[in-house]
């Protein structure tokens, strides 16, 4: 027997627990937006790509790669000065 309302309807907004409504505001007021340099519209934070153009969003960190070469050659210079001195 079919009937005309489907199996499932989403709750409304009133039958949701106040602690999941709260944890809900909570996550949205979190999440800060971003300038895109390469487009200018605002975007999440959290995103690491841009919806609007595609562009790459970073987040002001360095890859590890840079920082161990940077590492490595703070390391050699250091020897290199060292070496000379003794």
């Amino acid at each position: 027997m079919l009937d005309d309302e489907p199996d499932f309807l989403p709750p409304k907004p009133e039958e949701i627990p106040d602690r999941l409504a709260r944890k809900w505001e909570e996550r949205e007021t979190k999440e800060s937006l971003v300038v895109c340099r390469n487009c200018g519209k605002q975007v999440l934070a959290s995103s690491s790509v841009c919806a609007y153009c595609g562009g790459r969003l970073s987040n002001g960190k360095k890859p590890f790669w840079v920082m161990v070469a940077a590492a490595v050659l703070i390391l050699f210079s250091i020897l290199f000065f060292l070496r000379r001195w003794v």
